[in-house]
Order: C-alpha cells, then sequence, then structure tokens
C-alpha cells in the first residue's frame, strides 16, 4: 500500500548527473543525531538542491541559477550542505547562505561527502576513470584513494571516521570499503548483478544498499562486514538511492513507482510501507537527511 504526500505546485524533471553506468547520482552514509530535513536534487530545468521537513512539507528551494547543482550532502552537525555545482564541490548553509566553491580543478567531480569531523570531504574525480579523493575544505587534496583500477564512485564517510564506502568497478560494480588513508581496500559484496553503494547506519554497524539482480534495483542491507545479506525490497519498480535517517529508524531513497523518480520514505523495519514525499511529472535525485 503506497502512502503518497503531495508538494503542491512542484514541478520537477529528471536530474541527469554523469555517473558510470547504471548509476544515478551519488549517495551519502548517515551521521547519528535527532532527525532534521532532507535535501535532494531535482532538474529545475537547470538541476536545483531543495530541502523539506521529513513528511515532504515546507518545501525550500536552497539554488537557483542557470547551471547544474546535484548531489546535496549534510555534514554530522546538520549545519552546512557539500553538493555539486558545474562539476565543482561548494558548500553552503542549512538555509542556502554563504554559498562558497571548495575546489577549483580541470576535473570534473560528480559526488562529495563530508567527513564526521567537518574538516575534510571525500569527492569524485573524473581522472580518465573515476576516483575518490580526499580533500580540505580549502579544496587541496589530502590523499588519493583509487587509482587505474576502473571507476569508483558513491563515496560515504562512516559515521566513526574509520572507513569509506564506496562502488567499485573492477569488472563490474560492487561495495566496497577504504580507509581514508588510501589503505586496506575491501570487497564486500558479491552479488549476481550490478550493486551500488547505498550508506551507513548511524551506529556505523550496517550499511543500506542498492542491486539489481532480477531486472529491477532492489534495496538490500548488510553488516560492515559485508555479511548477513538481506534483501529489504521486492517490488516490479526501481529502488534506488538509499539513505539511513540520522536516528536509525528510518530510510528515505527514490522510486519510479509512479513512472519517474520520487522522494519516498518508510520505517526501516517495514520498508514496503513507502511513504511517497514528492509528487511531479518527471523525477527527483539523491535525498539525504539531516542530523540535528
Amino acid at each position: 500500500m503506497r502512502t503518497k504526500l503531495v508538494l503542491a505546485g512542484m514541478l520537477v524533471v529528471l536530474i541527469v548527473v554523469p555517473t558510470t553506468a547504471g548509476a544515478r547520482s551519488p549517495i551519502r552514509g548517515a551521521f547519528p543525531g535527532s532527525n532534521g530535513k532532507i535535501v535532494f536534487a531535482t532538474f529545475q530545468g537547470d538541476n536545483e538542491i531543495y530541502r523539506m521537513n521529513q513528511n515532504g512539507s515546507g518545501l525550500v528551494q536552497l539554488t537557483d541559477n542557470a547551471v547544474s547543482d546535484a548531489s546535496p550532502s549534510w555534514n554530522a552537525q546538520g549545519t552546512r550542505i557539500a553538493w555539486i555545482r558545474n562539476n565543482a564541490v561548494w558548500t553552503m548553509r542549512a538555509d542556502g547562505t554563504g554559498k562558497r566553491r571548495v575546489t577549483h580543478t580541470d576535473r570534473n567531480e560528480y559526488g562529495v561527502s563530508w567527513a564526521p569531523s567537518g574538516g575534510r570531504l571525500v569527492v569524485v574525480r573524473d581522472t580518465g576513470f573515476y576516483d575518490l579523493f580526499v580533500i580540505d575544505l580549502q579544496g587541496r587534496t589530502i590523499t588519493r584513494l583509487t587509482k587505474g583500477d576502473g571507476d569508483n564512485t558513491d563515496p560515504s564517510w562512516s559515521p566513526d571516521g574509520g572507513l569509506i564506502l564506496f562502488t567499485g568497478d573492477p569488472g563490474g560494480n560492487q561495495v566496497f570499503t577504504v580507509r581514508p588513508d588510501g589503505t586496506q581496500r575491501t570487497q564486500l559484496t558479491f552479488m549476481a548483478g550490478p550493486t551500488y553503494a547505498g550508506t551507513w547506519h548511524p551506529s556505523g554497524r550496517r550499511i543500506v544498499f542498492m542491486a539489481n539482480t532480477t531486472g529491477n534495483y532492489e534495496l538490500w542491507r548488510m553488516r560492515r562486514n559485508g555479511n548477513d545479506v538481506t534483501q529489504l525490497t521486492n517490488n516490479t519498480w526501481e529502488d534506488e538511492q538509499p539513505a539511513y535517517s540520522p536516528d536509525g529508524t528510518s530510510l528515505v531513497w527514490i522510486d519510479n513507482f509512479d513512472g519517474d523518480y520520487e522522494v519516498v520514505s518508510a520505517l526501516a523495519s517495514s520498508p514496503s510501507g513507502a511513504k511517497q514525499l514528492t509528487n511531479n511529472t518527471d523525477g527527483d535525485q539523491a535525498p539525504d537527511w539531516q542530523p540535528t
């Protein structure tokens, strides 16, 4: 049974973000706290960032310009958002003020996630492949995490700061972790179809991700070490880009139940009871939940 909550007057079109084949847009991990606002991207003519309450009300547009704004990510304090504007990393305050460009490289960038400390970011950068880099808030590279082994995307920093979750492509998309210094790269999934990294539970003990093993993407869950893989959804439509709520009780993701991608949420214990938070004619992307 699907419950739909309508955002009146909202017209949204599908956002297109360059990523590896099959991946839609980067997604992040949940930092612990109380559940605040949900931020997401939508293709409002040229890709814009919006914020709303957790029940879909209180829609606020945070960006409004003629270039692409995509892949928003909350910091652990819930005070700032990092995102990709016109293929570079930017940050802004939670209310959309204080916008500042972080990176100034000639390489296109496609996704970003905060370190728990708030002083570093992990970013997806085009190097011929897609590779992961840890940078500081001045845009300086601290560590290159991946190099020359296929595309690496969808980074998500663990709440304890010890690992970065990502999608790796050593001959097929699967979920990996790596330490922030680039060591101890570990493959977690060995699914039968393309599999993409999702996000961390705020405890850091579990991971939610998406995989296509039967013709469409469904949500799955596993332990931090890749054990106890469990399927969460089983639908005829696509379920993608899952993120935990900061209190760990709920999930937010996108699905195309009504023919285009909408933001939905549900209790993590009952994802089949999803409530549709947005209702538009085209699509939404990359929801992330604010910790407060």
